[in-house]
């Protein structure tokens, strides 16, 4: 499957697209408009490996300690700590990481790194549901709707035991113009794997 991806931005900030010089990604991408500007595309498990990568590269070096532990932690992350059986890590990703280790041998073991900022990622404590809904947001338009997808961190079971649940969607999709909002729980098991379960809701009654 293709991402469809328009890069704007908001009416108040529109002057600084002449500002973007360069789009990276790491997934295929099925453009909205031609991009006004250069576009690199490779299939990694981290967008991050593909700015270590660069990074690597330059001419004059720009890869200082701390630009190199926020680089590591987001390969590890996005990478599930390299775990070949989570099905993201790739040998560039694991190639950027042992690159980064090498240069920089202060950096925290990659268990210390990934257990820190994987408590971080899933701490949904405190968060409302509009505000969970909106921490890992995307959406596909249509004629017919627009669609939402929202990573939610923690169980499914738990999402749909939150207090006015059903209320809260229907908020979020009224305030948000949302026909469709499509949930992904995200919970981890054994290895580390990451387990996922969705619910579909939606305020129209053609959807439902």
């Amino acid at each position: 499957p293709y991402a469809r991806l328009f890069v704007s931005f908001p009416s108040k900030d529109s002057a600084l697209e002449a500002a973007v010089v360069e789009v990276m990604d790491h997934r295929p991408l099925e453009w909205e408009r031609p991009p006004p500007c250069r576009l690199t595309v490779e299939l990694v498990g981290s967008c991050a490996t593909l700015v270590t990568e660069r990074l690597l590269q330059a001419r004059v070096p720009t890869l200082d300690g701390q630009i190199a532990a926020l680089l590591y932690g987001t390969i590890l992350l996005d990478c599930v700590n390299m775990a070949v059986e989570a099905g993201k890590v790739t040998p560039r990703d694991a190639r950027c990481v042992s690159r980064l280790e090498s240069i920089f041998p202060e950096l925290q073991p990659r268990n210390r790194v990934f257990d820190a900022l994987q408590r971080a990622k899933f701490d949904v404590s405190g968060l409302t549901t509009e505000q969970m809904l909106r921490k890992d947001l995307k959406s596909l338009a249509s004629k017919t709707a627009t669609v939402a997808i929202s990573a939610v961190y923690m169980s499914l079971q738990d999402f749909l035991h939150r207090p006015g649940l059903e209320q809260d969607l229907a908020a979020f999709c009224h305030q948000k113009g949302f026909g469709l909002l499509i949930a992904m729980a995200i919970s981890f098991g054994d290895h580390k794997k990451p387990f996922r379960q969705l619910a579909v809701y939606s305020p129209q009654a053609a959807f439902q």
